[in-house]
């Protein structure tokens, strides 16, 4: 039998160690020894937070080989999964609830990415894009779906999303529904 334990010990540490890094212009896959400095650094003091917060039998059990360190996700990790994971997950769940097909263009899909990038969400990993997902997404379809009579999408519709600049904030983006093409129960 294999038992894998997950924690997010020491996660948030590492997270803000990494974009700091980031921030300072290396990279772990830069320099190779710098590379591997900074995860044997990330390693020690991730196992002195384990060692603080569980009692030394069980982390003897284990065994301080096993013990591993995850890096938190890329944007183009995160990007990757939202492309081949999530948005087609989404899309299958409105073409069958309501039949709507959805499609998303990449400064969409790296407009949800970086809304799951942000300091608090960095230790979630995928999960903040099921967050954003939810909270950008299925509210603004539930909420177009409600509308409608008042020309929202009907069964049928298809419909095209983007992110672009706010007016009201230049720099920052948002999502909108670029484009609907009626469905045949739209037209009638």
């Amino acid at each position: 039998a294999l038992i894998i334990f997950t924690s997010n010990i020491y996660g948030r540490e590492i997270a803000k160690k990494i974009s700091r890094r980031g921030e300072l212009g290396f990279h772990l896959s830069g320099d190779q020894k710098a590379g591997e400095e900074f995860r044997q650094m990330l390693y020690r003091a991730t196992l002195d937070a384990i060692q603080k917060s569980f009692p030394p039998e069980f982390v003897g059990r284990i065994g301080k080989p096993n013990i591993r360190v995850l890096h938190p996700f890329t944007e183009e990790h995160l990007l990757e999964m939202l492309v081949k994971i999530d948005l087609p997950e989404f899309a299958a769940s409105l073409k069958e609830k309501h039949g709507l097909q959805i499609y998303f263009t990449m400064e969409a899909k790296i407009f949800l990415v970086k809304e799951a990038r942000d300091d608090i969400s960095l230790t979630l990993g995928a999960r903040a894009l099921n967050e954003v997902i939810q909270q950008k997404m299925v509210d603004m379809v539930s909420n177009l779906i409600e509308l409608a009579e008042g020309g929202g999408v009907v069964r049928g519709d298809t419909i095209l999303i983007d992110a672009v600049d706010k007016d009201e904030e230049p720099g920052k983006k948002k999502l909108i529904f670029q484009k609907i093409i009626r469905g045949e129960e739209g037209r009638s």
